[in-house]
């Protein structure tokens, strides 16, 4: 049986127009990518789930439609604890500046756990999101 999530609907207003905002800047940032020939390195981040209950796969599943990124670009790996690992290849600088911001009402982070609460979570940082040197690196962490 295949089921799939949608997207949950946020209210119009602050976190959706922050979203389509993000959306449309992620879009723009790989096109000039991608005309430059440049890579933007991955970003590394660490979450924690508060109510214990995501996984790896509906934690990738909920950063890609919180970031409008490909799901095939997020890599989260579980630490133990309801730790977990998180990469994000091709975004580079604006997903760490997205992550890392000032939380507002329409942050990143409320649209993020507007998401994960369909799983029943509730995420917290628990490392910062930092731009990793190189794939291998990333692979290797």
């Amino acid at each position: 049986m295949l089921v799939e999530l949608s997207y949950v609907n946020l209210e119009t207003g602050g976190a959706a127009t922050a979203l389509q905002r993000r959306r449309d800047y992620a879009r723009h940032m790989r096109e000039q990518q991608h005309k430059l020939g440049t890579a933007a390195p991955p970003v590394r981040l660490g979450l924690w789930d508060e109510n214990m209950v995501v996984t790896p796969l509906q934690l990738t599943v909920a950063l890609s439609l919180a970031l409008g990124v490909d799901e095939r670009s997020v890599r989260v790996l579980e630490k133990g604890s309801h730790f977990f690992d998180v990469w994000i290849e091709g975004e580079g600088d604006w997903l760490v500046d997205t992550i890392n911001g000032a939380p507002p009402a329409s942050s990143f982070f409320h649209v993020l756990n507007a998401q994960a609460a369909v799983f029943g979570a509730k995420l917290v940082v628990s490392n910062q999101a930092v731009l990793v040197a190189s794939n291998a690196t990333a692979a290797n962490a």
